[in-house]
């Protein structure tokens, strides 16, 4: 599957994303008074106007996480609480980053994207959560939260769009996820999406 991690602005006009999707360090910057992304650089001294660093902490349970580390006490907000050393955060939470114009607000997203692919040897041996059947009879789809169902026709990681006969398509049959509940479709999707959070646009006083 597609998986990447990304900042949206919230409480704003704009819809600014910031790609977090670098297996390394990423650096959010303050360049032109807005925010952007940089990837690590050979020095471990803070970037002029650095405000924090991220990097992907992994997989809790098939969630995604990121470490965060202000450049500075005051730096960055996780859900509205200063951080201070170190924070965790999840899709979902919200980081308020220190401008010289004041906070600027981002939601911490996936952008999601089922695709067929070949279990791996080291899931071989389990079984597709709607048919029961061994994985590794047919190619799957996995959930968002990490479980998997056959899936014989849609969309490959190459771009191709695979078209099977007969197909085994326990995924979208399912409808919805037998662990975590979540609808089941091959289409790409923001996970949270902060339109459905109503976080799009500043509340007008």
């Amino acid at each position: 599957m597609a998986d990447r991690m990304e900042l949206r602005r919230i409480l704003s006009d704009d819809d600014a994303t910031l790609d977090l999707s670098s297996s390394g360090v990423i650096r959010l910057v303050e360049v032109d008074g807005d925010v952007h992304a940089a990837d690590q650089v050979n020095s471990e001294e803070p970037l002029a106007g650095q405000r924090a660093s991220v990097t992907h902490l992994g997989s809790e349970g098939g969630t995604p996480a990121l470490v965060v580390v202000p450049a500075f006490d005051g730096d960055v907000l996780l859900n509205g609480s200063p951080v201070g050393v170190m924070g965790i955060a999840h899709p979902g939470e919200t980081l308020s980053i220190r401008l010289a114009a004041g906070m600027s607000d981002w939601l911490l997203v996936r952008s999601f994207a089922p695709e067929l692919e070949t279990i791996g040897t080291d899931r071989a041996n389990e079984t597709c959560a709607l048919c029961g059947m061994a994985l590794s009879c047919a190619t799957v789809v996995l959930c968002s939260c990490g479980v998997a169902y056959h899936q014989e026709s849609g969309p490959r990681a190459d771009g191709t769009v695979a078209v099977a006969e007969d197909p085994l398509d326990c995924y979208v049959r399912a409808q919805k996820c037998h662990g975590c509940g979540d609808a089941l479709t091959l289409e790409p999707r923001t996970i949270p999406d902060p339109r459905d959070l109503g976080l799009m646009a500043r509340a007008v006083s």
